[in-house]
């Protein structure tokens, strides 16, 4: 069974449940969702451990995720948007959607607006 968002075509809503560390710190399993195999286009997941913490933690990297510093801290539904694609993304220049980093987007060049979390 699966969930799709309203996009046409349709992305796969993808889930993650909150779990919690030896210090109480909310963790999540990145490969929920995949099978323990990585995405390269960030269609169904996330493409890496990496790239899942760089977008759910609020500091955007592996330190804020043994922190516990996730953007929710119970459980994350994810739409991929209209792109598709999990993450953050740009067009290159031949007008390709390509997966980006939190840099990129913060220096204007590229759009993380395909990240939706519910609490």
């Amino acid at each position: 069974m699966a969930f799709l968002d309203g996009n046409a075509p349709p992305g796969y809503i993808i889930y993650f449940r909150a779990g919690r560390d030896s210090q109480g710190n909310t963790t999540y399993d990145w490969t929920d969702n995949n099978e323990r195999a990585a995405d390269r286009d960030a269609k169904t997941n996330y493409k890496s451990l990496t790239y899942f913490n760089e977008w759910t933690t609020i500091g955007g990297s592996a330190s804020a995720a043994r922190s516990g510093d996730y953007q929710r801290h119970d459980f994350l539904l994810i739409s991929p948007g209209q792109d598709g694609r999990f993450g953050g993304v740009r067009r290159d220049e031949d007008g390709d959607i390509v997966i980006t980093t939190r840099d990129e987007v913060e220096n204007g060049d590229a759009s993380y607006d395909d990240i939706t979390n519910w609490n």
